[in-house]
């Protein structure tokens, strides 16, 4: 559908060049990487005759052009230190700013979920690898599911709220196909076929009938289950998370807690000691070294005292 009163002036070029980079990294092959920017957008389906498609202004527009159209457009992103609200001590410990379209919202929230997830590192300068096998990959499907199938023409919009024991990706608008039976034989519609193939040309979605597969993949890697449910209103995918100290995931989980219990260590012979040397001296990926922080504040178990320089931790009894 073209977005009628829009041009090309309404995209974000930056959000154009990010991504035209990562076409030229991960399909480079790709016939449209050649062309100029109107040709480009044309071709690949950002805009139609010099206006814009609501997937090409929802993907890569700039966020007054996008709310001048779709006015509750926004992904809401929350962490919250406890296993629903309820019980939370606080509202949440981190929310997400607003940014300016889906693609910018994607590279956010991606780097966000890292923290979440016991991903190995691997070739590629996200992070990612065609063979790609990880937690970080289950849940990457799970974000892009979401991102192409949300209703954006409703009041409601789609959040992904990090709990103690779980991750919930939740969409506004009932899932197009009933997600039951074999999983193998599910196809996928998505609501907007632009977004999806935007994410697919950049080799970040699975072909049609992969993508769910992909997303169950985790529970055998965590040992935990994931639950998609879907109702007349909303759309909701629950990874369930590991509980370290558990036999789950047996020496995953095993593996996980002594790397905690050595950045730990650290930190108590060293309260100076920076991110960047426990990375180096612990010989993990630095996202790696940023979960366990992240998971240790949150058991109240350290607390960053000033700023990442002149600051010092302090472990908590």
């Amino acid at each position: 559908m073209v977005v009628h009163g829009t041009s090309l002036d309404d995209l974000n070029t930056n959000s154009i060049e990010t991504y035209r980079h990562r076409l030229l990294n991960f399909n480079p092959e790709l016939e449209f990487n050649t062309l100029g920017f109107k040709d480009f957008c044309e071709r690949i389906g950002i805009s139609d005759n010099g206006a814009l498609t609501f997937g090409g202004l929802l993907m890569f527009g700039n966020r007054k052009s996008i709310t001048k159209h779709l006015r509750h457009f926004w992904i809401d992103y929350r962490e919250i230190p406890g296993t629903s609200y309820d019980d939370a001590e606080v509202r949440y410990t981190y929310r997400m700013p607003e940014q300016e379209n889906i693609w910018e919202y994607f590279m956010m929230l991606i780097q966000r979920l890292r923290s979440f997830a016991d991903n190995p590192f691997l070739p590629g300068p996200d992070g990612f690898s065609p063979e790609d096998n990880s937690q970080l990959y289950s849940l990457r499907e799970g974000l892009i599911n979401m991102l192409a199938h949300a209703d954006y023409f409703g009041p409601m919009h789609s959040s992904i709220t990090i709990y103690n024991d779980k991750i919930e990706f939740q969409n506004p608008g009932q899932f197009p196909v009933a997600l039951t039976g074999n999983i193998k034989k599910i196809k996928s519609i998505p609501r907007n076929p632009n977004i999806i193939m935007f994410f697919r040309y950049a080799r970040l979605a699975e072909n049609a009938g992969y993508g769910i597969g992909r997303i169950k993949k985790w529970e055998s890697l965590t040992g935990e289950k994931v639950e998609i449910e879907s109702d007349i209103a909303t759309s909701t995918i629950t990874y369930f998370r590991p509980i370290i100290g558990q036999k789950i995931g047996q020496k995953i989980g095993q593996k996980v807690l002594n790397t905690r219990e050595k950045l730990l260590n650290l930190i108590a012979d060293n309260p100076n000691i920076t991110r960047k040397e426990l990375t180096k001296i612990l010989n993990v990926p630095s996202s790696t070294v940023q979960y366990h922080i992240e998971k240790l504040k949150s058991e109240h178990r350290i607390e960053r005292i000033g700023g990442a320089k002149g600051g010092h931790w302090v472990i908590i009894d």
